[in-house]
């Protein structure tokens, strides 16, 4: 729900984001009763803040970094350069085109690769 609120048929109602009219009410249960209820325990206009607001500014994060940098070691360099590598590649795979869905049809006919196929062969062959 938005305000001001708006009606199916585009009318607008109630411009008031802190308290819902009582027609207003009833036309929200009658559109959208999740959103109604949710309306009830949370006002919109209390989400619509918590949405668009920034973080809090941190005044130590400034002091952490020199601390962690005048305390780092070989060890804990390669954590963090692991780390940012790791989620640079997981970035990188949520971005990749979606994998190719096989239908009923071509999977009557697929047979999957055996990566044992070629030792147990050799052995075999090795045997006799």
């Amino acid at each position: 729900m938005s305000f001001p609120y708006t009606t199916p048929s585009g009318r607008i109602c109630c411009s008031n984001p802190l308290s819902v009219c009582p027609k207003c009410k009833a036309k929200m249960l009658a559109d959208d009763p999740v959103a109604a209820a949710r309306a009830e325990v949370v006002p919109e206009w209390f989400l619509a803040l918590s949405r668009h607001s920034e973080p809090a500014p941190d005044p130590y994060a400034s002091e952490i970094a020199k601390l962690r940098a005048a305390t780092s070691t070989r060890e804990t360099r390669f954590e963090d350069r692991w780390k940012a590598e790791r989620f640079a590649e997981v970035e990188r795979f949520e971005e990749m085109e979606p994998l190719v869905h096989l239908s009923d049809d071509d999977l009557k006919d697929y047979k999957a690769p055996d990566p044992y196929e070629a030792g147990l062969r050799a052995m075999r062959e090795a045997g006799r």
